[in-house]
């Protein structure tokens, strides 16, 4: 009979105090804590269209969470000399966490060196519990 309680014992613990991390939205049926990813690093970007401004009067950009009005990722603009395309990186897999993986509202604003606002969308960006992935919002931004 004790052996029974020796079998049981250790399902019972885990099953008790295994609550999952609650922290950021995540559940344990979100992602599973054994799944394989890849070590690429992703980030989001979307391409810059130069039409009334110029990459030199860029400053940064913010992502906000609309829920929470949380700035989860500040980007400086910097010239890379001999760069023909430049773009705007939106998130990257350090805020996956931050993010439901169907996918989570954020803002994206671009700020000119005066701090003036420039640009401004909203986007959804989701994950697949390895990387996060753009789930709608513009293909391209046009300043």
């Amino acid at each position: 009979m004790k052996l029974i309680y020796f079998i049981i014992l250790p399902f019972l613990i885990t099953g008790l105090t295994h609550c999952g991390d609650k922290e950021n939205g995540k559940t344990d049926k979100e992602c599973p804590d054994n799944l394989a990813c890849t070590e690429i690093f992703v980030t989001v970007s979307v391409p810059l269209i130069f039409k009334n401004h110029s990459f030199e009067e860029l400053a940064r950009s913010e992502t906000s969470l609309v829920s929470g009005n949380e700035i989860i990722f500040v980007n400086e603009f910097s010239i890379n000399p001999g760069s023909v395309n430049q773009f705007a990186a939106i998130v990257n897999d350090m805020h996956l966490k931050k993010l439901k993986k169907e996918g989570s509202e954020v803002i994206f604003i671009i700020f000119d060196k005066n701090n003036k606002k420039i640009f401004e969308e909203k986007f959804i960006i989701g994950h697949d519990c390895c990387h996060v992935e753009k789930r709608s919002g513009p293909e391209e931004i046009i300043l």
